[in-house]
């Protein structure tokens, strides 16, 4: 898991900084500001809630102490509430662009995607292969 947020985080960064370069370009003017300022707050928004999705997954598997259901579900809740807070910011305050606010919102999935086209799943599966042998093996489990 931790691998995997790492990679998507940076691929949100770079997409986040390919979004506000294909913005400049676009924009030229005095304009670029609202919507950098959409895009890198929807992008900070993904990175918070990857965050609080690692650590719900760590919490939710401790074998000592599970997270309950409803737990989870705050948690999930909690992102959205978060996502509805910046749309709803977005779309009454004239500082921040609506466009830059979804765009940089859509990084996520974008990222989550083409971690898994490029590579991703078939990576974590051989991962996951090496671990177990080594398991079954005696050694250590890092």
């Amino acid at each position: 898991m931790e691998k995997y947020s790492k990679r998507m985080m940076i691929l949100i960064i770079g997409l986040t900084v390919v979004c506000v370069v294909g913005g400049i370009i676009y924009f030229r003017s005095i304009e670029i500001i609202p919507f950098t300022i959409g895009v890198v707050l929807g992008a900070a928004l993904n990175l918070f809630k990857i965050l609080i999705i690692k650590y719900v997954v760590k919490k939710s598997t401790d074998p000592e102490k599970p997270m309950s259901a409803l737990s989870i579900y705050g948690f999930n809740l909690l992102r959205f509430l978060f996502t509805a807070l910046l749309l709803g910011a977005a779309a009454f305050f004239n500082l921040i662009s609506l466009v830059g606010a979804v765009i940089g919102i859509l990084t996520m999935p974008v990222s989550g995607y083409s971690l898994s086209i490029f590579g991703g799943k078939a990576k974590f599966e051989e991962e996951q292969f090496e671990l177990i042998q080594n398991i079954e093996e005696g050694g250590d489990d890092n």
